[in-house]
């Protein structure tokens, strides 16, 4: 319970701030923000309606873990997801492997857009 409030409130309490952060501190609590989101991104089990969808597609390329990369480029989702899943599958992080490449993949892009912007 104490992470979701801390998850919403770091960011809110940060954002209505009238001091101006250095950017050494700016970075480091974004990337506390950015490694708390991967986690929970990453760890969840049986959320959303995608869950059980997700799960077979990564059942179906374990099975078949010792097919080449092509196998996995020609199946019918898209080629990064089936790299993202394919890599997972070689290294035995199951389908949390999985959510946590996704995560980090989206959370990058997320803090590169943030410090993009001024405030």
């Amino acid at each position: 319970m104490l992470t979701y409030w801390y998850m919403y409130l770091m960011p809110f309490l940060i954002a209505f701030s009238n001091r101006k952060l250095q950017r050494k501190d700016n970075l480091f609590l974004l990337g506390l923000f950015g490694v708390t989101v991967v986690l929970f991104i990453g760890l969840r089990h049986e959320i959303g309606n995608d869950w059980f969808h997700y799960l077979a597609y990564f059942n179906q390329y374990q099975k078949h873990i010792q097919t080449s990369l092509n196998d996995f480029f020609s199946s019918k989702i898209e080629p990064s997801y089936a790299l993202v899943n394919w890599v997972s599958a070689q290294i035995n992080f199951g389908i949390y492997g999985v959510n946590l490449l996704c995560g980090i993949i989206f959370m990058y892009g997320l803090i590169l857009f943030c410090k993009s912007q001024p405030y």
